[in-house]
């Protein structure tokens, strides 16, 4: 899933630049989680059958 492909893109970073580049990356990320509070709610989807009588 997506956590793999973070895991790649994380690893091929480390690859480029060193480890710590990486350790400071990681640091920020429980903050963008915090940040997606402010996102707008999706509409929710109505799935609601007809009732026939």
């Amino acid at each position: 899933g997506i956590a793999g492909v973070g895991a790649a893109l994380l690893g091929w970073v480390a690859d480029q630049t060193s480890i710590e580049y990486v350790y400071r990356i990681c640091a920020f990320l429980p903050a963008a989680g915090l940040l997606t509070i402010f996102l707008p709610m999706p509409h929710p989807r109505r799935y609601h059958r007809q009732r026939t009588v």
